[in-house]
């Protein structure tokens, strides 16, 4: 059993998972993971410190590049689901 915390279930909200399937991509770490609680199935996309920016310097051109990054994982979350 995997305790992560900060990785909640969407569904309920435990943090008592596993992961089912992991694979590299571009800029991150995808991850299928399984709730033990209620059996959900969601998807985490993990990125590196240093593809994150730092908001301490320049945090519009942070906040840009934190923008996208979630826009392109919500594609790819919308097109795992169309597979599904």
């Amino acid at each position: 059993m995997t305790e992560i915390p900060g990785i909640p279930c969407p569904s309920c909200g435990s943090h008592s998972h596993e992961v089912k399937d992991s694979r590299p991509r571009e800029n991150a770490q995808w991850r299928r993971r399984h709730c033990r609680r209620c059996g959900e199935r969601f998807s985490t996309y993990e990125f590196s410190e240093s593809d994150v920016p730092s908001m301490t310097r320049q945090p519009r051109e942070a906040l840009r590049t934190l923008r996208t990054l979630a826009m392109r994982m919500v594609g790819r979350v919308d097109a795992e689901l169309k597979d599904e």
